[in-house]
């Protein structure tokens, strides 16, 4: 009894140590900048910080909203402090999962249109991601619907979008890019988990192309050399 009784706290422990939010509290990226590359990458911070991350979402991934609640205000303060520049991969496989069936790819360009608009409305683009992937707004994988054009622009408009890349993303002007950048970002996922394809997957964090283990919930502070609690 006393072995099982100790069996549990210990799972109660680690389930606690696995969901724990750094940083909480923080909120959204403030000062950082935004930047839209050649490949379709955005980036969060600064070109000459000391850490840079590229990371993989896709929008309909379960397990990519609960990455973000998790670890987005951690990535947003050391942003803020020039202490990381982290790139936004997005991708779109999981388009089947959702009921318009290219839900990933369409988001995936509202983002892209709110990134070019950043510094005209700085923060609006870390508004709208972190709307995407807040679950009382992000549609699951195998809900019975997602969100149109329409409704991806008054999102964006509430996150504070400038109104011309608002009617951008209400006309899908960006989907087709999108599609080819989301197409380019699979193949490089791919080739960071090498043999292991069949675990490509989102989230997926990388630096310098290496898969980075996220398993434990303070590998980003213990690359950031902060202390571990």
């Amino acid at each position: 009894m006393v072995a099982i009784i100790a069996a549990m706290v210990t799972g109660f422990i680690l389930n606690i140590k696995a969901t724990v939010v750094p940083e909480d509290g923080y909120g959204l990226a403030r000062t950082a900048a935004i930047a839209v590359d050649e490949t379709g990458g955005i980036t969060l911070g600064a070109a000459d910080a000391p850490l840079r991350l590229d990371l993989y979402q896709d929008a309909t991934c379960d397990a990519c909203g609960e990455f973000d609640r998790q670890y987005a205000q951690q990535m947003a303060k050391a942003a803020d402090a020039g202490r990381l520049a982290v790139r936004y991969l997005l991708v779109d496989f999981y388009n089947p999962a959702s009921p318009s069936r290219d839900y990933s790819t369409r988001a995936y360009a509202a983002l892209l249109a709110a990134a070019d608009a950043d510094v005209q409305a700085p923060g609006s683009f870390s508004r709208l991601y972190a709307a995407l992937f807040d679950p009382k707004t992000k549609p699951g994988e195998g809900d019975e619907r997602d969100l149109t054009n329409a409704e991806l622009a008054a999102l964006a408009r509430e996150s504070g979008v400038p109104d011309a890349a608002v009617a951008r993303i209400e006309s899908g002007a960006d989907v087709p890019a999108a599609a080819d950048f989301a197409a380019d970002h699979v193949t490089s996922l791919k080739t960071a988990w090498g043999e292991k394809v069949a675990g490509t997957d989102t989230p997926t964090v990388t630096r310098d192309g290496a898969i980075v283990d996220t398993n434990d919930p303070q590998w980003l502070t213990v690359m950031l050399g902060d202390p571990v609690e």
